[in-house]
């Protein structure tokens, strides 16, 4: 794993880095509380204590960072912008998620991807006013792209989840969970897209409802926002839909695997 790119949040990161690896990339201040009497895992406990004077130091300047007049602001600045790249994040494993399990274009296992509409490598994916497979068309084109580069494909990876580790710790001592609107906008205008190509024919409709990626989406307060937003599109599509005259019953279970593409990569 490469250095950390939040240069406010560096100390932290590095001291944490082998307790991050052990636990996910995901930071439990209870597990800080909790360092005497039996330990079922020696190496993650050993991890925890090599983390803890960085835990300690970084959770004070969270608690002087309220204070009026504070000289966290950089420190502050840096925790929004992890919040905002795992929203991002997260809404895009979403979306390769449910790609996946409709066999849209470029990811139905067959060899080649598709082009986006219009002529030359259309990667402009974040259309979503596009149908439904000229966005998985265009979001394939996307992470070929990415993949075509594992050195700038490794430091992304390491990017996100470092940026999910610095907004879980920040979560879990106060700090507060502001929302991503764009990334949020993306995901429900997906959801539209699919919804609407759910209706075309009775075939369509079956992979719509035969969706099932629960239990997918990682734990942990930094994915919230992703997990109640398919939660709610779950409750509003567990109801009958008019399809050509026939009713089909949209029911989903949805998830996304928010660092799955990262630990297994995404083809």
């Amino acid at each position: 794993m490469s250095a950390s790119t939040f240069s406010n949040w560096a100390n932290l990161v590095d001291a944490c880095q082998d307790y991050a690896q052990r636990s996910g990339w995901r930071f439990n201040r209870v597990e800080f509380m909790r360092l005497d009497g039996p330990q079922p895992n020696a190496a993650l406990h050993e991890a925890r204590l090599r983390a803890m004077p960085a835990v300690l130091e970084y959770g004070q300047r969270l608690q002087s960072a309220a204070e009026v007049g504070s000289s966290e602001s950089e420190l502050l600045q840096e925790f929004l912008c992890c919040q905002k790249l795992v929203s991002s994040e997260a809404v895009l494993n979403a979306i390769i998620s449910i790609c996946k399990a409709l066999e849209l274009p470029g990811f139905d296992g067959k060899a080649t991807a598709g082009r986006g509409s219009g002529s030359g490598f259309d990667v402009a994916y974040h259309d979503m006013t596009a149908p439904l497979e000229v966005i998985a068309r265009r979001l394939r084109n996307h992470l070929a792209m990415i993949d075509a580069n594992e050195e700038a494909r490794e430091r992304r990876n390491a990017r996100v989840l470092q940026a999910s580790f610095i907004t879980e710790f920040g979560l879990e001592h106060g700090l507060p969970e502001v929302r991503d609107p764009t990334a949020e906008a993306m995901l429900s205008d997906f959801l539209l897209r699919v919804t609407e190509w759910g209706r075309r024919d009775r075939a369509s409709a079956e992979r719509v409802k035969s969706l099932n990626l629960e239990g997918q989406v990682p734990p942990g307060r930094a994915h919230a926002a992703t997990r109640a937003a398919l939660s709610r599109w779950v409750e509003q599509n567990q109801r009958e839909v008019l399809i050509g005259g026939a009713v089909a019953v949209a029911s989903l279970a949805v998830g996304a695997a928010l660092f799955a593409g990262l630990a297994k990569g995404r083809r």
